[in-house]
């Protein structure tokens, strides 16, 4: 079978290139072994493979099932809700028509976020920080597909994000300016979060990565991490402080590892 591999060379670059093998693990194993390469991902020759199909077919069966779930309790949830509405005059400025659609509209994406960030905690990434297991283990590829796996995720919600609010002015004529002004930004605060997300997670595998491309530099002590190469510590340093969507998103298109900009 052919398979596709994705590395980076010693200048940051991403490259892509194919090797023939029996299965992905052996394809993994020719790269490592074979090429001298470290790649970030592996996957069969477009991405149509039996395996990879089985995965999505279970990754679909599991969503479906979530998201019925979510509508059967915010059904219940904007019953009673709209209930209570068609009894009082709403002092919110939103319209006695639309102001139920609009209140859905907002669950659903707070239901679509919380998703998210409940399936990353379910990641195993939980030896991401454990770094003298870093420093023995040559092999930490099941890092890298947690990662692969994160980007899944997100990939996924931002795509139904975009199908929950794409027929906003559908839903909220002209006369329901209030609601539709609203929903934009509840759209634009969600996806936000999960830019927000993205590069947090993307962060995270740059400066694993760094560690993984400069073992000979550093050790731990005591489970802290001792750099001998003060600008692998610096980089890793940058990676890994705390900062918002934005900033890290800076660190991921240029803050990229072997940079020696003073």
């Amino acid at each position: 079978m052919t398979f596709t591999y994705t590395y980076r060379s010693s200048d940051g670059q991403r490259h892509t290139a194919e090797i023939e093998a029996e299965s992905r693990d052996a394809a993994f194993a020719r790269v490592r072994h074979e090429l001298g390469v470290k790649p970030i991902k592996v996957m069969a020759a477009g991405d149509f493979t039996a395996e990879t199909q089985r995965r999505r077919g279970h990754k679909a069966v599991h969503y479906f099932l979530l998201i019925a779930s979510i509508a059967l309790i915010g059904s219940v949830v904007w019953f009673v809700s709209g209930r209570l509405a068609a009894t009082s005059t709403p002092a919110d400025g939103y319209r006695q028509e639309t102001r139920e659609a609009f209140l859905k509209l907002v669950e659903r994406a707070g239901a679509l976020e919380d998703r998210c960030l409940a399936e990353l905690k379910l990641l195993k990434l939980d030896r991401l920080h454990d770094y003298a297991w870093i420093a023995q283990e040559k092999d930490i590829s099941q890092l890298y597909h947690e990662f692969e796996k994160a980007q899944s995720i997100i990939d996924y919600t931002k795509q139904q994000a975009k199908e929950l609010f794409k027929d906003l002015y559908r839903q909220f004529p002209s006369t329901s300016a209030n609601e539709r002004a609203d929903a934009q930004k509840r759209y634009g605060k969600l996806m936000e979060a999960l830019d927000a997300e993205e590069e947090r997670q993307q962060a995270a595998h740059l400066a694993l990565m760094l560690l993984d491309d400069h073992r000979a530099v550093w050790r731990t002590e005591r489970g802290r991490i001792v750099f001998s190469d003060p600008k692998v510590e610096e980089d890793f340093r940058f990676y890994t402080m705390p900062t918002d969507g934005s900033a890290a998103r800076w660190k991921r298109d240029f803050g990229q590892k072997g940079d020696t900009t003073p």
